[in-house]
Protein backbone atom coordinates (compact mmCIF):
# COMPACT_ATOMS: atom_id res chain seq x y z
CA UNK A 1 0.00 0.00 0.00
CA UNK A 2 1.32 3.42 -0.98
CA UNK A 3 0.62 5.92 1.82
CA UNK A 4 0.62 9.68 1.51
CA UNK A 5 -0.68 12.75 3.34
CA UNK A 6 -1.94 15.74 1.37
CA UNK A 7 -2.40 19.27 2.70
CA UNK A 8 -3.22 20.97 -0.58
CA UNK A 9 -6.82 20.39 -1.79
CA UNK A 10 -5.92 21.31 -5.37
CA UNK A 11 -3.11 18.75 -5.34
CA UNK A 12 -5.60 16.16 -4.03
CA UNK A 13 -8.04 16.89 -6.88
CA UNK A 14 -5.25 16.57 -9.41
CA UNK A 15 -4.02 13.31 -7.87
CA UNK A 16 -7.48 11.73 -7.88
CA UNK A 17 -8.03 12.79 -11.49
CA UNK A 18 -4.78 11.12 -12.58
CA UNK A 19 -5.57 7.90 -10.68
CA UNK A 20 -8.99 7.73 -12.34
CA UNK A 21 -7.31 7.89 -15.77
CA UNK A 22 -5.13 4.94 -14.71
CA UNK A 23 -8.22 2.78 -14.04
CA UNK A 24 -8.39 2.93 -10.25
CA UNK A 25 -11.63 2.73 -8.27
CA UNK A 26 -12.19 4.72 -5.09
CA UNK A 27 -13.54 4.54 -1.57
CA UNK A 28 -13.82 7.36 0.96
CA UNK A 29 -13.62 7.02 4.75
CA UNK A 30 -14.54 9.99 6.96
CA UNK A 31 -12.40 8.41 9.69
CA UNK A 32 -8.80 7.57 8.82
CA UNK A 33 -8.67 4.75 11.41
CA UNK A 34 -11.30 2.64 9.62
CA UNK A 35 -10.12 -0.54 7.92
CA UNK A 36 -11.05 -1.81 4.46
CA UNK A 37 -13.40 -4.57 5.53
CA UNK A 38 -17.03 -5.26 4.55
CA UNK A 39 -19.54 -4.19 7.14
CA UNK A 40 -20.88 -7.66 7.92
CA UNK A 41 -17.34 -8.91 8.62
CA UNK A 42 -16.99 -6.32 11.39
CA UNK A 43 -18.18 -6.83 14.96
CA UNK A 44 -20.65 -3.95 14.55
CA UNK A 45 -22.18 -5.54 11.45
CA UNK A 46 -22.64 -8.90 13.14
CA UNK A 47 -24.11 -7.16 16.18
CA UNK A 48 -26.54 -5.40 13.83
CA UNK A 49 -27.66 -8.79 12.47
CA UNK A 50 -28.17 -10.22 15.95
CA UNK A 51 -30.13 -7.22 17.21
CA UNK A 52 -32.24 -6.47 14.13
CA UNK A 53 -32.72 -9.94 12.61
CA UNK A 54 -32.65 -12.39 15.54
CA UNK A 55 -33.50 -16.02 14.90
CA UNK A 56 -35.65 -17.81 17.46
CA UNK A 57 -33.39 -20.66 18.53
CA UNK A 58 -30.39 -20.58 20.86
CA UNK A 59 -27.92 -21.82 18.25
CA UNK A 60 -25.43 -23.04 20.86
CA UNK A 61 -27.53 -26.17 21.37
CA UNK A 62 -27.43 -26.96 17.64
CA UNK A 63 -23.77 -27.91 18.03
CA UNK A 64 -24.62 -30.88 20.26
CA UNK A 65 -27.53 -32.30 18.30
CA UNK A 66 -27.34 -36.11 18.06
CA UNK A 67 -27.32 -36.00 14.26
CA UNK A 68 -24.45 -33.48 14.30
CA UNK A 69 -22.45 -35.81 16.56
CA UNK A 70 -23.12 -38.70 14.19
CA UNK A 71 -21.96 -36.68 11.16
CA UNK A 72 -18.78 -35.55 12.91
CA UNK A 73 -17.94 -39.09 14.03
CA UNK A 74 -18.56 -40.38 10.49
CA UNK A 75 -16.38 -37.85 8.67
CA UNK A 76 -13.88 -36.56 11.21
CA UNK A 77 -13.68 -39.66 13.44
CA UNK A 78 -14.14 -37.40 16.48
CA UNK A 79 -16.41 -38.00 19.45
CA UNK A 80 -17.42 -35.12 21.71
CA UNK A 81 -19.97 -34.45 24.42
CA UNK A 82 -20.07 -30.86 25.67
CA UNK A 83 -16.65 -29.66 24.52
CA UNK A 84 -15.97 -29.05 20.84
CA UNK A 85 -12.45 -29.25 19.36
CA UNK A 86 -11.39 -25.74 18.32
CA UNK A 87 -11.28 -26.52 14.59
CA UNK A 88 -14.81 -27.87 14.60
CA UNK A 89 -16.01 -24.95 16.70
CA UNK A 90 -14.75 -22.50 14.06
CA UNK A 91 -16.52 -24.42 11.27
CA UNK A 92 -19.77 -24.58 13.30
CA UNK A 93 -19.52 -20.86 14.16
CA UNK A 94 -19.02 -20.05 10.47
CA UNK A 95 -22.17 -21.87 9.39
CA UNK A 96 -24.23 -20.32 12.16
CA UNK A 97 -23.01 -16.95 10.85
CA UNK A 98 -24.01 -17.96 7.30
CA UNK A 99 -27.47 -18.99 8.52
CA UNK A 100 -27.95 -15.70 10.40
CA UNK A 101 -26.66 -13.72 7.43
CA UNK A 102 -29.00 -15.39 4.97
CA UNK A 103 -31.95 -15.11 7.34
CA UNK A 104 -31.25 -11.39 7.69
CA UNK A 105 -30.66 -10.63 4.01
CA UNK A 106 -33.77 -12.58 2.96
CA UNK A 107 -35.90 -10.79 5.57
CA UNK A 108 -34.46 -7.40 4.63
CA UNK A 109 -35.12 -7.95 0.93
CA UNK A 110 -38.67 -9.17 1.53
CA UNK A 111 -39.50 -6.24 3.82
CA UNK A 112 -37.71 -3.42 2.01
CA UNK A 113 -37.14 -4.20 -1.65
CA UNK A 114 -40.47 -5.72 -2.58
CA UNK A 115 -40.83 -6.34 -6.31
CA UNK A 116 -37.24 -5.17 -6.90
CA UNK A 117 -36.08 -8.41 -5.26
CA UNK A 118 -35.60 -10.45 -8.45
CA UNK A 119 -37.67 -13.49 -9.37
CA UNK A 120 -34.50 -15.52 -9.91
CA UNK A 121 -33.30 -14.76 -6.39
CA UNK A 122 -36.69 -15.61 -4.91
CA UNK A 123 -36.70 -18.93 -6.76
CA UNK A 124 -33.15 -19.92 -5.81
CA UNK A 125 -33.24 -18.75 -2.20
CA UNK A 126 -34.43 -20.97 0.63
CA UNK A 127 -37.69 -19.79 2.21
CA UNK A 128 -36.93 -17.31 4.97
CA UNK A 129 -38.36 -19.60 7.66
CA UNK A 130 -35.81 -22.29 6.74
CA UNK A 131 -32.96 -20.02 7.86
CA UNK A 132 -34.27 -20.19 11.45
CA UNK A 133 -34.25 -23.97 11.42
CA UNK A 134 -31.89 -26.28 13.28
CA UNK A 135 -32.40 -28.73 10.42
CA UNK A 136 -30.77 -26.24 8.03
CA UNK A 137 -27.67 -26.26 10.24
CA UNK A 138 -27.66 -30.07 10.26
CA UNK A 139 -28.01 -30.12 6.47
CA UNK A 140 -25.12 -27.70 6.10
CA UNK A 141 -22.77 -29.69 8.30
CA UNK A 142 -23.81 -32.96 6.69
CA UNK A 143 -23.11 -31.61 3.21
CA UNK A 144 -19.97 -29.54 3.80
CA UNK A 145 -17.95 -31.09 6.61
CA UNK A 146 -16.20 -33.52 4.29
CA UNK A 147 -15.06 -30.58 2.14
CA UNK A 148 -13.10 -29.18 5.09
CA UNK A 149 -11.12 -32.37 5.63
CA UNK A 150 -7.94 -33.63 4.02
CA UNK A 151 -8.30 -37.35 3.29
CA UNK A 152 -5.20 -39.56 3.31
CA UNK A 153 -4.37 -43.00 1.92
CA UNK A 154 -3.16 -45.76 4.23
CA UNK A 155 0.44 -44.97 3.31
CA UNK A 156 -0.01 -41.38 4.51
CA UNK A 157 -0.13 -39.77 1.08
CA UNK A 158 -2.77 -37.13 0.43
CA UNK A 159 -5.76 -38.55 -1.39
CA UNK A 160 -8.12 -35.56 -1.28
CA UNK A 161 -7.26 -31.97 -0.44
CA UNK A 162 -9.85 -29.98 1.49
CA UNK A 163 -11.83 -27.62 -0.75
CA UNK A 164 -14.29 -25.66 1.38
CA UNK A 165 -17.26 -24.05 -0.33
CA UNK A 166 -16.77 -20.28 -0.19
CA UNK A 167 -20.17 -18.80 -1.08
CA UNK A 168 -21.83 -16.95 1.81
CA UNK A 169 -25.13 -16.45 -0.03
CA UNK A 170 -26.65 -16.77 -3.49
CA UNK A 171 -28.50 -13.48 -3.00
CA UNK A 172 -27.09 -10.53 -4.95
CA UNK A 173 -25.54 -8.39 -2.20
CA UNK A 174 -24.88 -5.07 -3.89
CA UNK A 175 -28.52 -3.97 -3.66
CA UNK A 176 -29.02 -4.40 0.11
CA UNK A 177 -25.49 -3.00 0.57
CA UNK A 178 -26.67 0.34 -0.83
CA UNK A 179 -29.87 0.39 1.18
CA UNK A 180 -28.61 -0.10 4.72
CA UNK A 181 -28.04 -3.81 5.21
CA UNK A 182 -24.50 -4.98 6.18
CA UNK A 183 -23.14 -7.29 3.49
CA UNK A 184 -19.90 -8.99 2.41
CA UNK A 185 -19.50 -6.49 -0.45
CA UNK A 186 -17.01 -3.63 -0.11
CA UNK A 187 -18.37 -0.82 -2.24
CA UNK A 188 -16.21 1.50 -4.32
CA UNK A 189 -16.91 4.19 -6.91
CA UNK A 190 -15.38 4.68 -10.34
CA UNK A 191 -15.67 8.41 -9.68
CA UNK A 192 -13.08 9.60 -7.13
CA UNK A 193 -15.06 12.72 -6.30
CA UNK A 194 -18.15 10.74 -5.37
CA UNK A 195 -15.93 8.76 -3.01
CA UNK A 196 -14.62 12.10 -1.75
CA UNK A 197 -18.17 13.20 -0.88
CA UNK A 198 -18.53 10.20 1.44
CA UNK A 199 -15.11 10.89 2.95
CA UNK A 200 -16.25 14.41 3.87
CA UNK A 201 -19.25 13.23 5.89
CA UNK A 202 -19.21 14.45 9.47
CA UNK A 203 -17.16 12.30 11.82
CA UNK A 204 -15.26 13.13 14.99
CA UNK A 205 -11.78 12.47 13.63
CA UNK A 206 -8.82 14.56 12.58
CA UNK A 207 -8.34 13.04 9.10
CA UNK A 208 -10.33 11.55 6.29
CA UNK A 209 -8.99 8.98 3.81
CA UNK A 210 -9.42 8.24 0.12
CA UNK A 211 -8.43 4.75 -1.03
CA UNK A 212 -7.60 4.10 -4.69
CA UNK A 213 -7.69 0.41 -5.70
CA UNK A 214 -6.75 -1.35 -8.92
CA UNK A 215 -6.94 -5.08 -9.60
CA UNK A 216 -3.98 -6.04 -11.79
CA UNK A 217 -4.84 -9.70 -12.34
CA UNK A 218 -8.16 -11.54 -12.57
CA UNK A 219 -6.92 -15.04 -11.75
CA UNK A 220 -9.76 -16.67 -9.80
CA UNK A 221 -7.51 -18.21 -7.14
CA UNK A 222 -6.53 -14.80 -5.74
CA UNK A 223 -8.42 -13.58 -2.65
CA UNK A 224 -10.25 -10.58 -4.20
CA UNK A 225 -12.24 -9.75 -7.30
CA UNK A 226 -14.14 -6.73 -8.63
CA UNK A 227 -17.84 -7.11 -9.45
CA UNK A 228 -19.58 -4.53 -11.63
CA UNK A 229 -23.08 -3.40 -10.80
CA UNK A 230 -25.43 -4.97 -13.36
CA UNK A 231 -28.70 -4.39 -11.50
CA UNK A 232 -30.54 -1.62 -13.33
CA UNK A 233 -32.92 -1.28 -10.37
CA UNK A 234 -30.06 -0.35 -8.06
CA UNK A 235 -30.46 3.39 -8.56
CA UNK A 236 -28.00 4.31 -5.83
CA UNK A 237 -25.24 2.16 -7.30
CA UNK A 238 -25.86 3.67 -10.73
CA UNK A 239 -25.83 7.26 -9.46
CA UNK A 240 -22.74 6.61 -7.34
CA UNK A 241 -20.96 4.84 -10.27
CA UNK A 242 -20.57 1.93 -7.89
CA UNK A 243 -18.70 -1.34 -8.18
CA UNK A 244 -17.75 -3.84 -5.50
CA UNK A 245 -14.73 -5.69 -4.21
CA UNK A 246 -15.54 -9.21 -3.04
CA UNK A 247 -13.36 -11.64 -1.13
CA UNK A 248 -13.16 -15.05 -2.78
CA UNK A 249 -12.06 -17.02 0.33
CA UNK A 250 -13.97 -15.64 3.33
CA UNK A 251 -14.74 -19.07 4.80
CA UNK A 252 -11.12 -20.24 4.63
CA UNK A 253 -9.98 -17.02 6.29
CA UNK A 254 -12.55 -17.31 9.08
CA UNK A 255 -11.71 -20.91 9.94
CA UNK A 256 -7.93 -20.94 9.49
CA UNK A 257 -7.01 -17.32 10.28
CA UNK A 258 -9.64 -16.81 12.97
CA UNK A 259 -11.09 -13.72 11.26
CA UNK A 260 -12.85 -12.59 8.12
CA UNK A 261 -10.61 -11.01 5.46
CA UNK A 262 -9.93 -7.33 4.86
CA UNK A 263 -8.05 -5.51 2.11
CA UNK A 264 -5.56 -4.43 4.78
CA UNK A 265 -4.73 -8.08 5.52
CA UNK A 266 -4.56 -8.96 1.82
CA UNK A 267 -2.12 -6.10 1.30
CA UNK A 268 0.07 -7.40 4.15
CA UNK A 269 0.10 -10.87 2.57
CA UNK A 270 1.43 -9.30 -0.63
CA UNK A 271 4.07 -7.32 1.29
CA UNK A 272 5.25 -10.46 3.12
CA UNK A 273 5.34 -12.57 -0.04
CA UNK A 274 2.41 -14.85 0.85
CA UNK A 275 0.77 -13.84 -2.45
CA UNK A 276 2.24 -12.23 -5.53
CA UNK A 277 0.96 -8.71 -6.22
CA UNK A 278 -2.54 -8.95 -7.68
CA UNK A 279 -3.77 -5.47 -6.81
CA UNK A 280 -2.42 -1.98 -6.22
CA UNK A 281 -3.75 0.31 -3.54
CA UNK A 282 -3.00 3.88 -2.59
CA UNK A 283 -4.08 5.52 0.64
CA UNK A 284 -4.35 9.30 0.82
CA UNK A 285 -4.91 10.86 4.25
CA UNK A 286 -6.10 14.46 4.42
CA UNK A 287 -6.31 16.57 7.60
CA UNK A 288 -9.75 17.99 8.35
CA UNK A 289 -8.78 21.64 8.25
CA UNK A 290 -11.32 24.32 7.43
CA UNK A 291 -9.16 25.73 4.63
CA UNK A 292 -9.01 22.30 2.95
CA UNK A 293 -12.64 21.31 3.49
CA UNK A 294 -14.03 24.60 2.17
CA UNK A 295 -12.15 24.21 -1.14
CA UNK A 296 -13.27 20.60 -1.54
CA UNK A 297 -16.89 21.43 -0.66
CA UNK A 298 -16.89 24.15 -3.33
CA UNK A 299 -15.40 21.76 -5.87
CA UNK A 300 -18.09 19.14 -5.19
CA UNK A 301 -20.75 21.84 -5.51
CA UNK A 302 -19.38 22.73 -8.95
CA UNK A 303 -19.37 19.02 -9.90
CA UNK A 304 -23.02 18.72 -8.76
CA UNK A 305 -22.14 15.92 -6.34
CA UNK A 306 -24.53 15.94 -3.41
CA UNK A 307 -26.97 13.82 -1.46
CA UNK A 308 -29.66 14.05 -4.12
CA UNK A 309 -27.45 13.30 -7.13
CA UNK A 310 -26.02 10.29 -5.24
CA UNK A 311 -29.52 8.88 -4.72
CA UNK A 312 -29.49 9.22 -0.93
Amino acid sequence: MINSVMYDPYELIEKLTSLKKLGYIFRGHPNATWRLIPRVFRYTGQKYLTENYPIKDNTYYWYFNKEIKRIVELWAKIKFDHLLPQGLRRIFDLYVFIIKYNYGINKFNNENLGSIYSCDEKTLARPQRDWESEQTFIDFIGNILQNWLNIYNLDGSLRYKARPFEELTIIEESFPQHYGFPTAALDFSKNPFKALWFALLNNFSNCFTIFAYKQITTISTFPTKIIENTNQNNIRAIKQEGCFVYFTRPCYSYVYKNKFPSLNDCDKDIQYGVNEPYFKIERIDVPKKTTIISVLDQFLLQEDINKNTLGL
